[in-house]
C-alpha cells in the first residue's frame, strides 16, 4: 500500500470515530433533558402507611429533600396549623438523575390536598404534580370489640376532615364532614380541628380531636350480635349513601344485656318468674300475673351537638322502670 492509500484509510478511520462520538454525545444530551418529576404509590391511603416516592429528571448526584403540605403540630394533642414542611431529606439522585425512597403517611386531614414537592441542592423544582389523599380510618376502643348492651365505647378516627376551616385553604365552596351510620341508620357527623375546642374525650387516643384525629364516646346499642358503624366523607348536606364518597367501617359484637339489665332479670328469676327470651336489653318475662315484654334501652338522647354530631345515648326508660319496679313489688308482696 502506497503512502497516499495509507493516508486515505487513516482519514476514513478518523472520520468514523468522529461521527460515532458526535452520535453518542447527542444521545447522552437527549437522555438528560426534561424537568424533574415525582410520583407517589399509592396516591391515597390511611395514616401510617408507607408511600413509595419515585423521582426522575434530577441532576445526577443531587441532594434532594421532600416536602409535604398539611398539618404541622404546634402543641402535641392541642394545636397545630396547615403549611408546607420537610417530610424527608438526605436523598441522593443516582447517575441518571433518578431516585426511589419511602415516606410514611403522617397524621393529617382528609379534605386537604397533600402536595409533595422536592428541592435539589437546596433549590426548589416547582413540582406540583404529586398529591396524596388521606383516607379516614375508624378504630374502636377498648379492643377486642365485644361489648355488653349499654357499655360505653370510644370511636377513634384518624384522617378526619378539617371541615369549614379547610375552605379558605382549599378554595372549595362547600364544607366536607365525616358522616356516620349506625346499623345503616343515620347517626350524625363530625370534623376534626386545628386546635381543641374545650374539653375532649380521648379514650387513650393520642392526638385528641386535632390534626385529623377525632374521638367520640358512644354507647353500644342493639340486640345480641354484630353491629356496624360506617363513615362517609363528603359534603355536609349531601346524602350519605353516595358511592363516590370515601370513608371507613368498624364492626363490633354485643354479647349480652347490660349489667344493670342482667341484675333486674336475675331478681325477677329469683321471684319464680320465667325469662322467655332476651334480645339485647329487651326481655319477655312470664309471670303468674301474665307475660311482660319490656326494654331498658329505648331512651334516645343526643350529646355534644356543638361539636357537630348527634349520638344515641342509652338509659332506662322511666315507663319500663316503673313497670319493673311494680312487678318486683307485686312479687315481693305475694311471697310475704
Amino acid at each position: 500500500m502506497n503512502k497516499r492509500n495509507h493516508a486515505a484509510v487513516l482519514l476514513v478511520f478518523l472520520a468514523t470515530i468522529l461521527v460515532l462520538s458526535i452520535a453518542n454525545f447527542n444521545v447522552t444530551t437527549v437522555k438528560a433533558a426534561g424537568p424533574p418529576s415525582i410520583t407517589l404509590l399509592p396516591p391515597a391511603g390511611p395514616v401510617g402507611i408507607p408511600i413509595t416516592v419515585n423521582g426522575n429528571g434530577f441532576a445526577p448526584g443531587a441532594d434532594i429533600s421532600l416536602t409535604w403540605f398539611g398539618n404541622i403540630v404546634d402543641v402535641p394533642g392541642i394545636a397545630g396549623h396547615v403549611a408546607t414542611h420537610t417530610i424527608k431529606s438526605g436523598i441522593t439522585a443516582d447517575q441518571n438523575g433518578d431516585f426511589t425512597t419511602t415516606i410514611i403517611s403522617p397524621s393529617d386531614f382528609s379534605d386537604i390536598p397533600h402536595q409533595v414537592n422536592a428541592t435539589q441542592n437546596g433549590i426548589g423544582t416547582g413540582i406540583t404534580n404529586a398529591t396524596f389523599t388521606t383516607v379516614p380510618t375508624l378504630i374502636l376502643s377498648p379492643q377486642p370489640a365485644n361489648y355488653a348492651n349499654g357499655q360505653q365505647i370510644f370511636l377513634n378516627i384518624t384522617g378526619g376532615p378539617l371541615g369549614a376551616a379547610a375552605l379558605p385553604i382549599t378554595g372549595a365552596s362547600s364544607e366536607t364532614v365525616l358522616k356516620f351510620t349506625y346499623d345503616n341508620v343515620m347517626w350524625g357527623f363530625d370534623t376534626s380541628h386545628l386546635s381543641t375546642e374545650g374539653p375532649v374525650s380521648t379514650g387513650g387516643f393520642t392526638g385528641w380531636d386535632v390534626g385529623g384525629n377525632i374521638s367520640i364516646r358512644f354507647t353500644a346499642v342493639g340486640e345480641v350480635g354484630t353491629h356496624s358503624i360506617r363513615a362517609y366523607a363528603g359534603e355536609k348536606d349531601t346524602p350519605i349513601w353516595l358511592s363516590c364518597e370515601i370513608g371507613g367501617q368498624v364492626d363490633f359484637n354485643i354479647t349480652g344485656p347490660s349489667s344493670d339489665t342482667q341484675t333486674i332479670l336475675n331478681n325477677l328469676a329469683s321471684l319464680n318468674s320465667t325469662i322467655l327470651s332476651v334480645h339485647g336489653d329487651t326481655a319477655t318475662i312470664q309471670t303468674n300475673l301474665g307475660t311482660l315484654t319490656t326494654s331498658v334501652g329505648n331512651l334516645q338522647g343526643t350529646t355534644n351537638n356543638e361539636a357537630n354530631y348527634s349520638l344515641a345515648a342509652l338509659g332506662v326508660s322511666a315507663i319500663d322502670l316503673i313497670l319493673l319496679i311494680a312487678l318486683l313489688a307485686l312479687f315481693a308482696r305475694k311471697k310475704t
